[in-house]
């Protein structure tokens, strides 16, 4: 879920990895969150590369500003 995405990414932040281990490590997580919209389990189309891109970024950059 969302929150505990936003709970890895403060995590890394704090442990002071880099942006790009941080991103290496949310990137599936939030691939998956994204592929199960429904929430039921079943999974719908899967994001394309650019829209993944973008909703990582937003994942992190909402728990940076807002969880953080």
């Amino acid at each position: 879920s969302a929150l505990s995405i936003g709970s890895y990414v403060c995590q890394a932040r704090a442990a002071r990895q880099t942006d790009e281990a941080v991103w290496d490590f949310v990137a599936p997580l939030v691939r998956n969150d994204v592929s199960d919209t429904d929430g039921d389990g079943a999974h719908t189309e899967t994001p394309s590369a650019g829209d993944l891109h973008s909703v990582t970024a937003d994942y992190i950059r909402i728990a940076t500003d807002r969880l953080c």
